[in-house]
């Protein structure tokens, strides 16, 4: 594996830690990614090709699409500039980058994925270690100057804060940990399973209680493993009636922790008159998101009032007391507000792309069971972006292309062994 792949994984767990430089964000995974087009420099490796991948060919078709689509309507907007052209130049140092993972994908075989497991909750776990002795021992408040944030939100009566991970929101590291959670699954290594759900109950993020069942349900859907199956639920048994145990003990802190989640799933669902800061912001970027796609003309609807276009109300906009957001915190009315239905049917098809790579039921089991893990943390970043936005997150494309990667490599050895057949 070349030093370019090696950075690849490494940077992956870190998401969005970066560092401010005179004032312009350095995020270390962004970089990363964005020098992987560099692969298309060696000239010798590329001309050796003989079949591109088809499903990460349609991708880049897809993207340029978008691309393309974004450009054409912005001639015809009103739209923020400054969110307009950081699109227009991530999406299209994305795709160079991208497309050197179709022309030369990851050697598959050469990852070692255990180890690459163990090596995302480690990170995670750091990070967790450094954000507890800072709040409650040394107060460096290294957050400031470093991507990686507690949020100013505390549990049982502030005796315990919010865990963020490596990342900037609690959410965002849920997806990250979705990967070693299914791998504990998929491998009978329930320790990196156990490992994972303790850290993603820790955010405190109501997304990452729905991913727990989530998970629960995807594994025993896929899994042909009978007596797996069952160990999975016994041990669901036993950690349901340690919960109500321990629910028990310490009833009154859990009580005010349910209260807590209830009150802002009554507030994101706009039902009584519960109020919850977090949930009514969310609620209010997306009822503003709908009524400004509604609100446009029929031409418009299909597509789109240019990106930017919401970036630029949202800022405007003071009926639901939103605080400011590139996008509305839902991926899918944001597109819908900036590029219309075409831009919505577009991220539809390439995420239906996306879902329908495979390798073949013959692969070895280890290979197989890193690949659905990739997978299942692909599935869970597109249920995220029912709550937030940012389709230009470098690390969903980082598992893009492990998938790609593996559909490459395993169609290359059918194809090798049915040549020596004949």
């Amino acid at each position: 594996m070349n030093y370019i792949d090696k950075l690849l994984l490494l940077a992956f767990p870190f998401m969005d830690v970066g560092f401010m430089i005179f004032g312009i964000p350095f995020r270390l995974g962004e970089l990363a990614f964005l020098l992987f087009f560099l692969r298309l420099l060696d000239i010798n490796a590329i001309s050796k090709i003989t079949k591109i991948n088809k499903s990460g060919f349609l991708i880049l078709f897809v993207l340029l699409l978008n691309l393309i689509l974004t450009v054409s309507v912005a001639f015809f907007s009103t739209i923020d500039e400054g969110f307009y052209y950081k699109y227009v130049v991530r999406n299209t140092l994305y795709i160079f980058a991208f497309m050197s993972f179709v022309i030369k994908p990851i050697n598959y075989e050469q990852i070692k994925f255990e180890s690459f497991i163990r090596y995302i909750l480690y990170v995670v776990s750091i990070f967790y270690v450094i954000e507890f002795i800072d709040y409650y021992i040394v107060s460096f408040n290294w957050s400031d100057s470093i991507f990686v944030s507690r949020q100013e939100k505390h549990i049982f009566n502030d005796i315990m804060i919010r865990f963020a991970g490596p990342s900037s929101e609690p959410a965002y590291v849920v997806p990250l940990l979705a990967i070693p959670l299914m791998y504990g699954f998929i491998k009978r290594k329930l320790k990196y399973s156990l490992w994972s759900m303790v850290f993603i109950l820790l955010t405190f993020s109501s997304f990452g209680y729905l991913v727990l069942v989530f998970s629960v349900l995807y594994f025993l859907n896929g899994s042909a493993d009978k007596a797996l199956k069952r160990k999975v639920k016994n041990g669901l048994f036993y950690a349901a009636t340690t919960m109500a145990v321990v629910g028990l003990i310490f009833f009154k802190k859990v009580s005010i922790m349910i209260a807590y989640n209830w009150e802002k799933f009554q507030a994101y669902f706009g039902i009584g008159d519960v109020y919850e800061w977090s949930a009514a912001q969310r609620l209010g970027h997306m009822k503003l998101g709908a009524n400004l796609f509604l609100e446009s003309s029929w031409l418009r609807m299909i597509f789109g009032n240019g990106t930017g276009y919401y970036n630029k109300m949202s800022k405007s906009f003071t009926e639901f007391f939103l605080d400011d957001a590139e996008e509305a915190h839902n991926l899918y009315l944001s597109t819908l507000t900036d590029r219309g239905l075409i831009g919505l049917l577009l991220i539809i098809i390439l995420f239906n792309i996306i879902s329908n790579i495979k390798i073949p039921k013959t692969a070895p089991a280890e290979y197989k069971g890193f690949f659905i893990a990739i997978k299942f943390g692909v599935y869970v970043r597109m249920a995220h972006w029912f709550f937030t936005g940012m389709l230009w997150q470098y690390y969903f494309w980082v598992e893009v292309a492990l998938l790609i990667s593996a559909s490459a490599y395993f169609i290359k050895m059918s194809n090798e062994r049915r040549g020596d057949r004949f």
